[in-house]
């Protein structure tokens, strides 16, 4: 069954899609860069027709995955042609929702096509997407071997006690900071 998205490009491979070997193992991940999660949400299949809402998607699904919105990571890589990411993103705004979110790459790791339960995700542009496009990134830039597991900060250690880490060892003069005065009437 074919299935076309508004974009033109047919998704073949989500009928493919494993139902095993789904694992935390990143081992056969393709490398991925940040010019994918770009070219991915900004033209898609189609680069001839640019899509509307695309820095919004890449905004949000920013903010979401720093806020820790991107949960149950698992990874495939049983298919030829294709290896697929599966999670669970938070909602922004409603508490308890979660959207189920699937992103295919073809083994050089552009993002081929991209799948949310979301209402507006139906397309694959949306910013769960972004945020698990972001959680990939991650993975690829820390260079882990293995997909962490979700931890609260209730399940962690406590940190108080530990001081907080300084960014500079050596002290800085009072003369050498650099003080701007905003000037609201200036436009």
């Amino acid at each position: 069954m074919k299935v076309t998205d508004p974009d033109g490009g047919i998704h073949f491979h989500w009928k493919k899609t494993p139902k095993e070997g789904w694992t935390l193992s990143l081992e056969k991940a393709p490398e991925f860069q940040h010019c994918f999660i770009f070219s991915y949400l900004y033209g898609g299949r189609n680069s001839k027709e640019k899509r509307r809402g695309a820095f919004k998607s890449k905004r949000e699904g920013y903010a979401l995955f720093k806020a820790s919105h991107v949960l149950d990571v698992k990874f495939n890589s049983s298919h030829d042609d294709f290896c697929f990411f599966d999670a669970r993103v938070k909602a922004s705004m409603t508490r308890n929702k979660m959207y189920r979110t699937k992103v295919s790459q073809n083994k050089t790791g552009e993002v081929v096509a991209a799948q949310c339960t979301y209402k507006a995700g139906g397309n694959g542009y949306c910013k769960h997407v972004g945020a698990l496009l972001y959680a990939i990134l991650d993975f690829s830039e820390c260079g882990l071997g293995q997909i962490p597991p979700n931890t609260s900060c209730t399940e962690r250690p406590q940190q108080w006690h530990k001081p907080t880490q300084r960014t500079s060892k050596v002290p800085v003069l009072f003369k050498d900071i650099l003080m701007i005065k905003h000037d609201y009437d200036a436009d």
